[in-house]
């Protein structure tokens, strides 16, 4: 004999938004941290470039620096005197000058004075104009694919490279300025935005998905009482068909009878 087939099992509202709620939920939080912890680190990089390009371009100027970018003389004393400042900012790892060729005209780094660097395109960049900074965390030597990291530190840990152009009084472009940064300052800002960022994004997912889970609960309970109710009410309506029915069976032999008495 044939198993009868299994009742449908009821919808569990509560269940099925945990679940899926739960699942939705951490999705968007993970999606908006990443995004607002990259977001935030963009800004503060950018920040740190614009301050550091504003001050050399200031220096460039008040030195007339730009002639010895265009004429592109490798390791020449006047413009060597100009970047000795830069190599003494704070932060500052290594600084190099290129000219529009792509050569190294000056670096705090002696090793690599009048070296072209042609796999570059961060310089390329900022040859074309563009402000470019990033961020880079660990151990660099051997393991980058630009030729220009050989010379770093093995252990230099977290740096910021940044690359931008060098203008003219007139605005034309005539090299590009390459600076690594360790600045420890913004490297604590960062990790702390990112950590308020995480910690944010997961309370309000928590707190989103408790009150919508409430709520969630809440239209279940109303729902299985709605139920209840329906169930109860057949229930009923049913017995009183049967009551009907049974006292309509009972009434026609009972006339019967009493024709007959």
């Amino acid at each position: 004999m044939d198993n009868p087939a299994m009742p449908p099992r009821p919808f569990n509202l509560s269940r099925r938004f945990a679940i899926f709620g739960l699942l939705s939920i951490t999705l968007v939080s993970v999606v908006a941290a990443i995004a607002l912890s990259r977001f935030l680190t963009d800004r503060m990089l950018k920040q740190e470039a614009v301050l550091t390009m504003e001050f050399i371009h200031s220096l460039v100027m008040v030195e007339n620096a730009a002639v010895y970018f265009r004429e592109g003389q490798a390791g020449a004393p006047e413009i060597a005197s100009t970047f000795n400042h830069v190599a003494n900012m704070p932060d500052v790892i290594r600084a190099s000058a290129h000219s529009p060729d792509r050569r190294v005209i000056w670096s705090s780094d002696k090793a690599i004075v009048g070296r072209q660097f042609r796999d570059n395109p961060e310089l390329e960049n900022a040859l074309e104009g563009a402000l470019v900074v990033h961020d880079e965390t660990g151990h660099h030597t051997g393991k980058s694919s630009k030729s220009e990291h050989a010379s770093l530190d093995e252990d230099v840990g977290y740096f910021v490279e940044i690359y931008f152009p060098v203008r003219d009084q007139a605005g034309a472009i005539v090299g590009a300025v390459e600076i690594y940064k360790k600045p420890r300052a913004l490297h604590e800002a960062i990790r702390d935005g990112r950590l308020a960022v995480w910690i944010g994004a997961i309370l309000a997912g928590a707190f989103l998905f408790s009150t919508l889970f409430w709520l969630a609960r809440r239209a279940d309970n109303l729902i299985r009482d709605q139920q209840a109710r329906l169930v109860k009410n057949e229930t009923l309506a049913a017995m009183g068909e049967m009551g009907s029915a049974v006292a309509h069976g009972i009434r026609n032999p009972l006339a019967s009878i009493r024709s007959s008495a």
